[in-house]
């Protein structure tokens, strides 16, 4: 029998700050039936300042037949000047059904920060995929709708003031891998509000360091709100050991 390969890998990942960025990160999870244990540490210190973050991460992804499966868990822990500043919890489930070279999936999403303006964040939506495989590369496109629930918090008057708010998004996104290099973009209007677009492209460069245990991943991340004015740009150097 097969054995389930287990990869332990020191990997820097920003999941979104804001909260309908949802999907970006999950495409790279897709592994051909494996499972993962990640983790990473980053200590930061300045003149005024000293912050700890840890981050570890479970990935499950099964394919039996046309039925693939993926989940994937992370929790992470910040603190500063020994105060805790971040205690998130995030959980991504997906099932994907193929037909051929297209697909139709369902997803649900939740994460909760204590210590953050966003409290609590579920979605959970269908969508329908497309994939072409070249000898060379492969690209794959997709379409979803997808239902936002959010708890927020903020500050009026020295009071703290919690806001419920729901959401409707479509959702689309394009993919293309090559044997170095995946390129993911994605862009989410929300239907109820036509000012509140997001717009994600994330690269990701890979160098094959050691009989293709140990790679190397160099990680180009950019995200942007339309309505909140916010854009995020992240560059992460990711090494993968595997056994």
């Amino acid at each position: 029998m097969k054995s389930t390969p287990i990869s332990f890998i020191l990997i820097s990942i920003a999941w979104s700050f804001h909260p309908s960025l949802a999907q970006t990160n999950i495409e790279k999870f897709r592994s051909e039936g494996s499972i993962n244990l990640m983790f990473s540490f980053d200590h930061d210190e300045t003149k005024t300042t000293e912050s700890e973050t840890l981050l570890a991460t479970l990935l499950v992804n099964k394919v039996k037949g046309v039925h693939e499966y993926l989940a994937v868990y992370d929790t992470e822990v910040e603190d500063k000047d020994d105060v805790n500043y971040k205690n998130k919890n995030f959980l991504h489930l997906r099932y994907y059904r193929h037909i051929t070279n297209w697909g139709f999936e369902g997803f649900f999403q939740r994460s909760e920060d204590d210590f953050s303006n966003q409290l609590k964040r579920k979605l959970f939506g269908l969508g329908v995929r497309k994939t072409i495989e070249r000898e060379k590369y492969s690209l794959r496109g997709g379409l979803s709708l997808f239902a936002e629930e959010l708890r927020l918090s903020s500050e009026a008057e020295g009071k703290t003031v919690i806001n419920d708010l729901d959401m409707n998004r479509f959702n689309a996104y394009l993919s293309l891998k090559q044997k170095y290099l995946t390129v993911t973009a994605y862009f989410q209007p929300n239907i109820d509000d036509g000012d509140d677009r997001n717009l994600a492209l994330e690269s990701v460069l890979t160098f094959d360091l050691w009989k293709e245990r140990v790679k190397l991943d160099i990680i180009y991340n950019f995200k942007q709100n339309s309505e909140l004015d916010i854009k995020n740009r992240k560059f992460k150097q990711v090494l993968r050991v595997k056994w």
